[in-house]
């Protein structure tokens, strides 16, 4: 039988709840079937995701997260939202849950989205893959990587992505730039990494190769050196990236006019790395200081027998500290800002629907690490 004095309806506007629920207890009457227990808890009285907020202390949108996506947040604030939410006997509504994240996802056309990391080819020494991989785990993003040689049809690569819910791409490192023209990039939003695609003109994070050969130059300097060469690499297609470093260097030299030349030697590798050449030209034009565009002149001048840094100090704009130049001095490039760099302007692009190729676009300039080595002693 149904036992009234456990039924409680005290809300108006569950009016038509207490009719079906009384008309349901008929029919279970009816047919020997027993309610013992009906509650009703008004909507206005139920714990919503701001009361947890509030009780909380932290924002909407955190408890959305905290409750969807725990990993995401920090510990602490993952466990203020839960005792939040067990203490007012909050529930999460998977199905609400999942309406609004479609809702949103086909407002920004993002769907089930992915990004893409496109290079040239694999590589064991890649400096972004792993961290955008983090990246992408972080913030709900699928990860997609593409290296351009491997395939086969570069024509339909576009469209295979688009297909997948592909809606960012993010370039590394890509030597043989005709593979990057052959692919329709127009449904994505762009962003690369460094200047290794100079042609494609979309926007980019790099170092700021400017700062990094001016303060190698001035650092060599303020240690007492006086004539100081350039060991510069020219790609072979315009890179502005060559331009600047020429620059910088000469700045810094005229910067402290008096001091020493103006203008110091500068050697040229012409697209690609001329040990014998570079040799050559630094037997023809002795310096007390190299800044090198990496560390490969150093190990050469080991080779021919150069104490470096006795007989020459060096200074490295590239890959001084990396694993295995420790003992170099110098810069290197802060990849893991770089690519989380990249990543955030990539999602900021996919976000207000920003794709395709950019006129102007942007270049976010980020500095380099200094490692301080053995190579760049005071004289």
């Amino acid at each position: 039988m149904l036992d009234e004095s456990t039924a409680q309806v005290n809300h108006p506007k569950l009016s038509f709840c207490k009719q079906v629920t009384n008309r349901s207890a008929s029919i279970c009457a009816g047919s020997g079937g027993e309610i013992r227990h009906i509650s009703f808890m008004p909507p206005s009285q139920a714990p919503t995701i701001m009361d947890v907020a509030k009780a909380a202390g932290v924002s909407f949108s955190t408890v959305s997260l905290a409750l969807r996506y725990p990993l995401r947040v920090r510990p602490q604030t993952l466990q203020k939202v839960q005792d939040a939410a067990a203490a007012l006997g909050y529930e999460r509504n998977p199905s609400a849950s999942s309406l609004a994240s479609r809702g949103w996802q086909a407002s920004q056309g993002t769907r089930a989205s992915s990004i893409a990391y496109v290079t040239g080819g694999p590589s064991s020494g890649d400096p972004f893959s792993g961290r955008l991989r983090v990246e992408c785990d972080r913030m709900g993003y699928g990860l997609e990587i593409v290296h351009l040689e491997q395939v086969a049809e570069r024509g339909l690569l576009g469209r295979n992505l688009h297909a997948r819910g592909c809606v960012g791409v993010v370039f590394g490192p890509v030597q043989k730039t005709q593979m990057v023209d052959d692919v329709n990039w127009s449904a994505f939003s762009l962003v690369r990494c460094n200047n290794d695609t100079a042609h494609l003109d979309v926007h980019r994070v790099e170092s700021d190769v400017f700062e990094a050969t001016w303060r190698v130059t001035s650092e060599a300097i303020r240690r007492g050196s006086r004539r100081i060469g350039l060991s510069l690499f020219r790609h072979e297609r315009g890179f502005d990236d060559d331009v600047r470093r020429l620059g910088a260097f000469r700045t810094a030299l005229e910067e402290t006019a008096g001091v020493h030349a103006k203008s110091g030697p500068v050697f040229s590798h012409q697209g690609k790395w001329e040990q014998s050449r570079f040799l050559k030209w630094f037997k023809k034009n002795p310096v007390d200081a190299l800044v090198c565009f990496g560390v490969s002149e150093y190990y050469w001048l080991l080779e021919e027998g150069v104490r470096v840094p006795e007989d020459v100090s060096i200074v490295a704009l590239n890959n001084a500290g990396d694993a295995d130049n420790l003992v170099v001095t110098g810069c290197r490039e802060d990849y893991e800002q770089i690519v989380l760099a990249a990543f955030r302007k990539c999602e900021q692009f996919i976000r207000s629907r920003e794709k395709g190729f950019s006129a102007p676009a942007q270049v976010l300039n980020l500095p380099c690490l200094w490692n301080e080595g053995i190579t760049l002693p005071w004289k």
